[in-house]
């Protein structure tokens, strides 16, 4: 058996922990999270969410970076500005198909050992100033948590690494900064956009791996 604390593969026979000295539940937590993961979690739809996020983020990155320079050498020409604001309606629209996803990934791994809900995944991101912090726990710590659950529950599944995932909310800290630099700030959009598509790769495939066989692909 694994241990429900740290993971530790255990004799069916064993009390206690080889590894954390913890004793050893005849159950572990989360009964009903088998081999191929919670009872009830779907399938996402991964040529859906992965389109929309690479292909819309793109396409909003690329206008509102072009339409930004061409502003810039022309602050009069008011014809920009509703090209500026599409792009801006386009990223938002990536933003949304993201949360949802998020909030996915987070439901498909709640075995009650886990450090947060899903509603609480995304919705601490809305949280002003907060969600620079809250980021770390959201994404990051859906990595961290994600690999601890597929070794508690003996899934063969890919582990995501977790450097990808910090590296991505240390983007965000930087996005703001990196901004004041002219050179920097055109190039710095499409950094992030190839980092959150190998996130929500990581994030599609994760649930994939959890996921019961019942049912078709969920959008």
């Amino acid at each position: 058996m694994f241990c429900q604390y740290c993971g530790q593969r255990n004799e069916d026979t064993s009390q206690t922990c080889t590894a954390c000295q913890k004793p050893l539940a005849s159950e572990p937590r989360g009964a009903g999270f088998g081999v191929r993961g919670a009872e009830g979690v779907r399938r996402v739809n991964k040529g859906f969410y992965l389109g929309s996020i690479a292909g819309a983020g793109l396409l909003g990155v690329l206008i509102v970076v072009l339409t930004s320079a061409r502003v810039q050498r022309n602050p009069n020409d008011l014809s920009a500005f509703p090209l500026l604001f599409l792009g801006e309606m386009i990223i938002v629209y990536a933003g949304v198909i993201f949360a949802l996803l998020l909030y996915k990934s987070w439901r498909a791994i709640q075995d009650g050992q886990v450090r947060t809900t899903p509603g609480k995944a995304v919705g601490f991101l809305f949280i002003p100033f907060y969600n620079f912090y809250w980021a770390f726990v959201a994404y990051w710590g859906f990595a961290k948590d994600y690999n601890q659950y597929i070794v508690r529950h003996a899934i063969d599944a890919k582990p995501l690494t977790e450097g990808l995932y910090l590296a991505s909310c240390i983007l965000i800290l930087a996005s703001f900064p990196l901004a004041f630099f002219p050179g920097v700030r055109l190039v710095a959009p499409f950094a992030s956009w190839i980092v959150w598509v190998l996130v929500a790769n990581g994030m599609c495939n994760a649930v994939n791996s959890v996921a019961g066989t019942g049912g078709e692909p969920a959008s």
